[in-house]
């Protein structure tokens, strides 16, 4: 459907406006154009105008070049897994019956699994962190994995403030850092790994 057909058919099913439009009951989040062959290429459904207003599908078509929009939708569970702290309201008894508890079960399952992938994270940096370290050559380490693991649930937590990001220029594009990037620059600032007699000591710094 190209965006003047569209635009049509919207003021012509809502002249006011003021009508949510969904995908799948999800809200639209933004547009964006990409090129017709990027994640896939558009599929275009082709119409009989005969058969209108019912159903007018004859055919279909593959496009790989030339432009589209993708219409991104955003569903409140998707929203609250990226932050599980997201408010969400309900706008009356149904709604709140229907939802709540599913909601509420979404944020204990997403924090769930975001501080487990966090925490395996951060065993993975200290692991590379004494990986770094020459001494480890002349010097017999317990085993720190008890330790970093306690460590973990005493001072940190997913939920930590990031690091703003940092950008560069590669090959002409400019790049942003990723979340593992700049957790890792917060742990370079606020953990310190020490080896003691052998033993590895974890010390919290201040901000």
């Amino acid at each position: 459907m190209k965006t003047r057909e569209l635009i049509r058919q919207l003021q012509e099913i809502d002249p006011t406006g003021e009508i949510e439009v969904c995908i799948g009951n999800a809200d639209i989040w933004y547009l964006e154009t990409k090129p017709a062959y990027w994640d896939g290429c558009l599929q275009v459904l082709k119409r009989d105008p005969d058969k209108a207003p019912y159903y007018d599908i004859c055919g279909g078509e593959f496009r790989g070049g030339g432009t589209k929009i993708d219409i991104r939708s955003l569903s409140i569970y998707d929203a609250v897994s990226s932050n599980t702290d997201l408010p969400v309201e309900f706008d009356g008894s149904y709604a709140m019956k229907k939802y709540e508890k599913l909601i509420e079960k979404e944020r204990e399952i997403c924090e769930e699994s975001n501080e487990d992938c966090e925490k395996r994270t951060f065993m993975r940096y200290v692991e590379q962190r004494f990986g770094d370290n020459s001494d480890l050559d002349t010097m017999v380490v317990d085993d720190y994995e008890p330790m970093a693991s306690e460590f973990y649930d005493k001072h940190l937590s997913y939920k930590n403030e990031l690091l703003p990001g940092q950008k560069e220029e590669r090959n002409g594009y400019v790049v942003w850092d990723s979340y593992v990037d700049r957790r890792k620059r917060e742990w370079d600032e606020r953990v310190g790994i020490d080896i003691i007699d052998g033993v590895p000591i974890f010390v919290l710094r201040d901000k």
